[in-house]
């Protein structure tokens, strides 16, 4: 190697070695030329094309087929399966945005003219939005009750507790938070985390159904609607998220709403508390309504 050397000597010494060898090539070439032109160049000229041979055919079993075509032939009846390649549509959001996505590319692409790329883009987002809408409940589905009497207010209270405990799984299972920090830390979904969270889904579900049949007192009937709701939010969120495997796309909408959905499930709970703690000296600490206490706002939480 070649060191204390500047720099611009050692390269004009590499282009100097380029420039002699391409030098050198074109001399070596136009030598080889010179020498072709002086050699023979007279043309040999055939009377008559040499004659053809025919490459023997053996048909060894006299069947008419020549012996190299046997092995192409079968005695089985080739029989072509119609229904085989049946197209069947993607019946998953995943599926479908893809084709659509893809065929309004195609479609811009060989008519020469439609929407552009990003036109297109936003359009499907547009799109994939409505596939994260879910019913909305309002006054229409519940049953608003006019007595407003103490013992109304504590059967009112005590049922919305006992609607979250009695449908408290008793199974083995992990939080919802605790399954999708698991699932990020190891990077993979496994079966048990798609059952564990198939359990954490339908107790929200059971638990919205249970509380859509309560008579709500009217004061109490906007915290009845938003806890409802996001009961209803938070089952489409877990039951969505179980469907990553599937149907990831479905997946990735309801993760990015699931966070805003816990936060309603804390703000509800809380106002909910605040509406049942109007009435204090209906309730006993051997109501289940007190469960809501641990929802106070000024409560101090670790």
């Amino acid at each position: 190697m070649i060191y204390g050397l500047d720099s611009k000597i050692v390269g004009a010494f590499l282009v100097g070695l380029v420039v002699v060898a391409v030098s050198y090539k074109a001399s070596s070439a136009e030598r080889e030329v010179t020498n072709l032109n002086n050699e023979d160049s007279s043309i040999v000229v055939v009377d008559e094309a040499p004659a053809r041979t025919a490459i023997e055919v053996k048909d060894s079993d006299n069947d008419g087929i020549e012996d190299w075509q046997d092995q192409f032939l079968t005695a089985e009846p080739i029989i072509i399966d119609k229904n085989q390649g049946e197209y069947t549509p993607p019946d998953t959001v995943t599926g479908q945005m893809s084709i659509n996505l893809m065929q309004n590319f195609l479609s811009t692409k060989i008519n020469g003219f439609g929407p552009s790329q990003e036109k297109i883009v936003a359009d499907t987002v547009n799109n994939l939005k409505k596939e994260a809408e879910y019913k909305i409940y309002s006054l229409r589905d519940i049953t608003i009750s006019d007595d407003s009497s103490d013992e109304a207010v504590r059967d009112y209270g005590n049922a919305m507790a006992n609607a979250i405990l009695d449908n408290a799984t008793t199974e083995k299972t992990r939080s919802d938070i605790e399954i999708l920090t698991d699932i990020a830390n190891k990077n993979e979904v496994t079966e048990e985390d798609i059952k564990d969270l198939e359990i954490i889904a339908r107790v929200y579900k059971d638990t919205l159904e249970d509380t859509l049949i309560i008579p709500v007192p009217k004061e109490f009937s906007k915290e009845h609607l938003d806890l409802i709701n996001v009961y209803n939010a938070l089952y489409y969120d877990i039951e969505g998220i179980t469907k990553i495997m599937n149907d990831p796309v479905v997946t990735l909408l309801r993760i990015k709403r699931y966070k805003d959905d816990m936060d309603g499930l804390s703000i509800a709970l809380q106002n909910m508390y605040m509406v049942l703690d109007k009435h204090p000296y209906q309730f006993s600490v051997d109501d289940t309504a007190s469960l809501f206490a641990n929802f106070a706002p000024n409560l101090n939480r670790p």
